[in-house]
C-alpha cells in the first residue's frame, strides 16, 4: 500500500518521479591477506550490475579458489549483483619444484624430482658444504680445508689416504700398509717398521 501511495504522490506532485535504484554491497577479501590483491575491492553496486573481479597474486603466491558467496576457481570472475555478496579469494604459497619447501624460503628453487631436501629446500646434489667445488652427494672428503685444491672426489692431498689406514698420504711414511693393520701416527704398522 505504501508503494502505491508513493507512486500516486510522485505522479501528482512531480511527473517522472523515480524510485532510488536498489544497491547491493560486494565485500571482497584475500585469504591470507598477504596472498594477493583482488580488484575491485569492497564497494556498492546497483542491482543487475556485472562486476569482474581481477586477481593479482603476491610474490611466491598463486590463486587457488573462491569461497563465500561464490565457489570455483575461474579468474577473472564476473558476477551479477542481485544481492549482497561476500567473496573471498584464497591463495596458496607456491612450491615450484615440488620439494615440500615453499618458494618464499626455498634457497634451491630447482631441485630435481624425488631428491630429499633440507629445511632450506636444498638436496645434497645442490650443496657444497666445504666450498671445494664438489657437491656433497659425491664429495668423499666433506671437510676440505679452505683453499686446498681437490680431485674429482672432493679430496685434497691433505685428505687422501690411499692405503686406508687413517693417516693422509701427505704425512704417511708407510703408504702401502696392509689392510686391517694398526698404524702409528706416521701411518706405519709393526710389520712395516724396522727398529
Amino acid at each position: 500500500m505504501k508503494k502505491v501511495l508513493h507512486i500516486l504522490f510522485c505522479l501528482v506532485i512531480i511527473f517522472g518521479c523515480q524510485e532510488d535504484p536498489v544497491m547491493y554491497t560486494l565485500t571482497v577479501s584475500s585469504n591470507p591477506t598477504e596472498g594477493g590483491e583482488i580488484n575491485p575491492q569492497t564497494s556498492e553496486f546497483e542491482e543487475g550490475t556485472e562486476v569482474t573481479l581481477i586477481v593479482n597474486p603476491s610474490t611466491h603466491y598463486e590463486f587457488d579458489q573462491w569461497s563465500g558467496s561464490w565457489n570455483g576457481s575461474d579468474t577473472p570472475l564476473t558476477i551479477t549483483m542481485d544481492s549482497d555478496k561476500i567473496i573471498v579469494g584464497n591463495f596458496n604459497l607456491m612450491d615450484t619444484d615440488g620439494d615440500g619447501v615453499t618458494d618464499d624460503i626455498d634457497t634451491c628453487p630447482d631441485t630435481s624430482s624425488g631428491e630429499t631436501v633440507d629445511e632450506n629446500g636444498c638436496s645434497d646434489s645442490q650443496l657444497d658444504t666445504d666450498g671445494d667445488g664438489v657437491t656433497d652427494d659425491i664429495d668423499t672428503c666433506p671437510d676440505t680445508p679452505s683453499g686446498e685444491t681437490v680431485d674429482e672426489n672432493g679430496c685434497s692431498s691433505s685428505q687422501v689416504d690411499t692405503d686406508g689406514d687413517g693417516v693422509p698420504d701427505v704425512i704417511d711414511n708407510c703408504p702401502d700398509t696392509p689392510s686391517g693393520e694398526t698404524v702409528d701416527e706416521n701411518g706405519c704398522s709393526d710389520s712395516q717398521l724396522d727398529t
